[in-house]
């Protein structure tokens, strides 16, 4: 018994490492600049940025959905970041 919850739990670690570096390779600029450290306490920066650029480039528009979801997933840590971004630089 033991056994398989050690193979399940392995299995759904791999997944959820493939998944990641997957979404990290996608071009998603929410999950690189927060990867990079660049990103923190900027709440929905990377979609901004894609909504500014989205005129000069019209396929960032196709990048927008995924740039917000980026952006909401790493929102609660931004908030809490963003009192000390200063700190950061």
């Amino acid at each position: 018994m033991k056994t398989e919850l050690k193979f399940t739990l392995f299995r759904a670690a791999a997944l959820a490492a493939l998944l990641a570096v997957a979404w990290m390779l996608s071009g998603c600029v929410s999950v690189y600049g927060h990867a990079a450290g660049k990103a923190w306490g900027h709440p929905y920066l990377a979609t901004r940025l894609a909504a500014a650029y989205a005129p000069q480039a019209p396929l960032i528009y196709a990048e927008l959905p995924f740039e917000f979801v980026g952006d909401t997933v790493f929102l609660p840590l931004d908030l809490i970041v963003m009192p000390f971004v200063e700190d950061f630089n």
